[in-house]
């Protein structure tokens, strides 16, 4: 067993009401994309979109620096140098994202750098992108970060959180209110074309299953890995895994 840099997070689905949130642990020695694979099993987001990662760094400067300096005082200074390559927004993404660029974000691959290149410092923020239609956005907050003795296979471990995740397709956080809305009425013609459309009628979005989740983990990270960066068809059995067989579920593993 080797002492490693193990970070604890704060994550959150944006924008959605009730909270979905977890609370999570992982090594530094796992890389942004990791980190990235990471969210998107715990959030129900089944690999089958876009994603990146990206850090503002002028917040950072400004967090840093408002210790000291008024933001009346930081602004000017912070306009003057805004084109400067240090406090573009770094966006930590796999290649062929290329199309995405703007001229204010600074490109890194997030499959060469590891979380523990980043930073150690306590109140960090990332933002993970997914689906780029539906434009699902998690936050993620670093609460704090120690060393441990801890096998890398050990983590990502989620410690804690609430709610489901989201629906792959329906139509980002506005289509998932709308989902939820309808679940809970359940009846009308609107309920029966969700539950035909889900292949199920059983899906709670404000279930939270930590052990469920764990087991994910461990057995999927690897699976979305060849995914993305070695553009690997998932068996029959990794999607079996994806879509939950192993309880039974309807196609879409609810």
């Amino acid at each position: 067993m080797v002492e490693q840099d193990i970070y604890y997070f704060y994550s959150e689905l944006k924008d959605y009401q009730p909270k979905i949130w977890r609370r999570f642990e992982i090594t530094g020695e796992k890389t942004i994309a990791e980190l990235a694979y990471t969210i998107m099993i715990m959030y129900e987001m089944h690999a089958s979109h876009l994603f990146s990662i990206t850090q503002d760094i002028r917040k950072d400067v400004l967090k840093e620096l408002g210790q000291e300096y008024s933001i009346e005082q930081l602004t000017p200074y912070l306009e003057k140098q805004s084109n400067k390559e240090i406090l573009k927004r770094i966006r930590y993404e796999l290649p062929g994202y290329e199309d995405f660029k703007i001229d204010t974000e600074k490109l890194l691959r997030a499959d060469k750098l590891k979380v523990k290149q980043i930073t150690r410092k306590k109140g960090m923020e990332l933002s993970c992108f997914y689906d780029f239609g539906d434009s699902w956005e998690v936050s993620i907050y670093l609460e704090n970060c120690e060393k441990k003795e801890r096998i890398d296979s050990d983590t990502p471990y989620v410690t804690e959180g609430e709610g489901y995740g989201i629906i792959e397709d329906v139509g980002g956080v506005y289509g998932l209110e709308k989902l939820a809305a309808s679940l809970k009425v359940r009846a009308g013609d609107e309920y029966e074309d969700y539950i035909r459309w889900l292949d199920s009628s059983t899906l709670d979005l404000e279930m939270f299953d930590q052990e469920d989740m764990n087991f994910r983990l461990r057995e999927l990270l690897k699976v979305y890995k060849e995914i993305y960066e070695k553009y690997k068809e998932p068996s029959k059995q990794e999607v079996d895994l994806l879509l939950r067989t192993y309880k039974n579920k309807g196609s879409r593993g609810y």
